[in-house]
């Protein structure tokens, strides 16, 4: 505790010591110091360290809206990292506030129908309005859909509908979706054909030919064709699919050779679909059916009739006995009818086109792995001292092709015309040359980016370092007052004597004694004018004196 009381005491000597300047310099480098130091040690807790939305990429267009709302809310201490927002932790809710309150939080799956039913409830929205407000939300939805995907950055989904004129009333749909791939990247046909049918599927009696997609960094799909493809539509898209499938294929059954390069190549067949129909006639004609008819008939005809005229109508006339009889006809009929049909065979076949047609396959084996396989082989024990010579590596290398060509060869589809599938598989061997790698960044640069991290805790520092070399400084500049308690004050009665100034020595003697009088400060603790003061109560004689004596050393 005593050295502490000293040290204060030490301080409060020196502070008394210095001039107005002097301790008015002295308590702004103090203050600097102090502020240098909070900022040290708590600036880089206080800085943007908390992903505010823990990991969810925001759209590059959003950024704007979400720093505008800081802004008119007055938060600073955020920073954008590439499609993210760090802010100091702690303080998640009041940027997420006023991210809520300007309407800026970025938009999830089906966010623009939600806000279409909560403005659904106002009975004074006519229903032309409500269809152009659901139609809104639907193309927000898909641009939000389309943004997600992987490789875009944003996109935009405009569509309309027209009815055409006639007695049909046929409506007529056309959509047009503007897509910013990252970077500069552009669409491939496999993203088109999923983005327009995506849209088609979407939007009621649009079909998917009807769609176009413009690529910001690219060119223009205009959909022209029912398969929604692009340019050759559903064959390139096809062909790509079977390709990178059956390369996968591949390259998991070789994955036993290291750096193993596999192209294959896909021939699609042209037709769409193919219909044929077969048939075969038999020489020799087969009943189909047989029918049989036979009919009867018999027939009495009657006897001739009685006199005609007025005589045999006359009353009491003798009758008269018929001379002849009637006729008598009976017959039979019979009818056979056999339909014939031709013996044979009718073979319908329908094929779906775009299948493979021809497939061939490129396999690159590096040199380095006949030569692994040699000193296995040669080497059990891991001796390098032994080196293949030409000869060892061909006979290797064709060994080892030729398997790898049967083995490919198992897993190609079978192709028309082709007895052995070995025929479509070619198998070379490359000499792997090792690529330097990379060096890394110079230390030049990595000084460089430390410190345009860290320049501003070096600029602290470097502050604080100056303030304290100019608190040591004025400390050394302070004269040392242990001499001075040796020196006594002058007596009275030797003020008229300095006052007369008739010896030099006198005079020197009464300097020195104001000097001892002015370095009493150090010793008491008091400034002069308290001593003065304490002195003139005590004796005024002796302060008249001395003053007197002051007054002529300085003349």
């Amino acid at each position: 505790m005593d050295t502490i009381n000293r040290l204060l005491e030490q301080l409060n000597d020196l502070f008394r010591s210095m001039t107005i300047g002097a301790r008015v310099t002295t308590a702004l480098l103090l203050v600097a110091v102090v502020v240098a130091s909070a900022y040290l040690f708590t600036g880089r807790v206080a800085g943007p360290e908390v992903d505010l939305l823990h990991g969810m990429p925001v759209p590059a267009s959003h950024l704007q809206a979400m720093t505008a709302a800081f802004g008119k809310a007055k938060l600073t201490n955020f920073e954008i990292r590439g499609t993210q927002v760090f802010v100091p932790r702690g303080q998640e809710a009041t940027y997420m506030a006023a991210l809520a309150a300007e309407r800026a939080l970025p938009p999830n799956f089906g966010s623009a129908f939600n806000r279409l039913s909560n403005e659904s409830g106002n009975p004074f929205v006519s229903t032309e309005e409500r269809r152009e407000r659901a139609k809104i939300a639907l193309q927000e939805e898909l641009a939000l859909i389309i943004g997600r995907m992987p490789g875009i950055e944003c996109a935009s989904v405009i569509y309309a509908t027209e009815t055409k004129g006639g007695l049909n009333r046929e409506k007529y749909t056309t959509a047009s979706v503007s897509v910013k791939p990252i970077g500069d990247t552009q669409l491939d046909d496999n993203k088109v054909a999923s983005i327009r049918h995506l849209v088609a599927g979407a939007v009621p009696g649009l079909k998917p030919e009807n769609v176009t997609i413009a690529d910001l960094n690219g060119r223009v799909y205009v959909g022209d064709s029912p398969d929604g493809g692009a340019e050759n539509g559903l064959y390139l898209t096809l062909q790509g699919l079977h390709e990178k499938r059956l390369k996968e294929k591949i390259l998991s059954a070789l994955s036993y050779v290291p750096r193993v390069t596999v192209e294959p190549t896909v021939v699609l067949d042209r037709e769409k679909h193919n219909r044929t129909r077969e048939v075969q006639h038999d020489p020799k004609a087969v009943a189909w059916r047989i029918s049989e008819k036979s009919s009867t008939h018999s027939r009495d005809a009657a006897g001739p009739a009685g006199r005609p005229g007025y005589a045999a109508q006359q009353a009491n006339a003798p009758a008269a006995i018929a001379a002849a009889r009637g006729t008598k006809e009976e017959g039979e009929e019979s009818e056979t009818e056999t339909i014939n049909l031709v013996g044979g065979k009718q073979v319908e076949k329908e094929t779906i086109g775009l299948t493979p047609k021809r497939v061939s396959v490129a396999v690159g084996v590096p040199r380095s792995y006949f030569e692994k396989l040699w000193h296995e082989r040669n080497n059990p024990e891991g001796d390098d001292s032994k080196k293949p010579n030409d000869a060892d590596l061909r006979a290797i290398a064709q060994e080892e092709m030729s398997k790898i060509r049967k083995h490919v060869a198992g897993l190609l589809p079978p192709v028309e015309g082709v007895a052995d599938a070995a025929e479509l598989v070619t198998v070379t061997d490359f000499t792997d040359i090792k690529m330097p790698e990379p060096a890394g960044p110079g230390i030049g640069p990595q000084i460089l980016q430390w410190l345009l991290e860290h320049w501003s805790t070096l600029g602290v520092i470097a502050v604080a370092l100056v303030a304290m070399g100019m608190l040591r400084s004025l400390a050394k500049a302070v004269p040392q007052g242990s001499s001075a308690a040796a020196l006594p004050l002058p007596s009275p009665a030797a003020g008229p004597k300095l006052a007369a100034g008739t010896a030099p020595g006198d005079a020197a003697s009464g300097e020195e004694a104001a000097t001892a009088n002015r370095l009493r400060r150090f010793q008491t603790g008091k400034s002069l004018r308290d001593e003065l003061s304490e002195l003139v109560q005590e004796d005024p004689d002796v302060a008249a004196n001395i003053l007197k004596s002051w007054i002529g050393s300085s003349s």
